[in-house]
């Protein structure tokens, strides 16, 4: 009997523990998304699901994406842990601060550009540039990246770079 209860703990908790694709939203308080500069911490309101506001949560690990149309400096206010990061968008992004850890996916710039400042430690896969239309730009200012598999640009097109 413990057994059957324990599966349907377990079946009923498993939904609420998985990762959520989240856009960096600076202004919880504003309706929609306002990227731009602020902290990234576990924890924190500044995410948005499109339906609403929402925490991010390392334990999960949440999806983000950093759309771009401002861009300015995220500083990690703690170590995160991600399943995959997008860089999108039309403005550049510069992450400061602590770890960025990337459990499941890929930091993926597909046409924008990315500097790792100082103090930041990015670990997993990164893939940069995605088609001959879409250059992105990786830029290690003084961080440290340490990645299994770095894809610059498509098979044909090479678009993409590594600074």
């Amino acid at each position: 009997m413990k057994r059957w209860v324990y599966l349907l703990i377990a079946a009923l908790v498993a939904p609420l523990l998985q990762a959520t694709n989240l856009t960096w939203d600076i202004d919880s308080g504003t309706v929609g998304n306002q990227d731009g500069s602020g902290t990234w911490t576990n924890g924190a309101g500044n995410w948005n699901t499109g339906a609403g506001n929402a925490v991010w949560s390392n334990a999960t690990p949440d999806n983000a994406t950093l759309l771009g149309t401002v861009g300015g400096t995220i500083t990690l206010g703690g170590n995160i842990t991600a399943g995959s990061v997008t860089v999108n968008g039309t403005q550049p992004y510069i992450l400061s601060g602590a770890g960025l850890t990337l459990a499941t996916g890929t930091l993926y710039i597909p046409l924008n550009r990315l500097t790792i400042q100082n103090g930041v430690t990015a670990t997993g896969n990164i893939r940069v540039g995605n088609d001959a239309s879409n250059t992105g730009k990786l830029v290690i200012a003084g961080g440290t990246v340490s990645t299994p598999q770095l894809l610059v640009g498509e098979a044909a097109s090479r678009n993409g770079f590594v600074e």
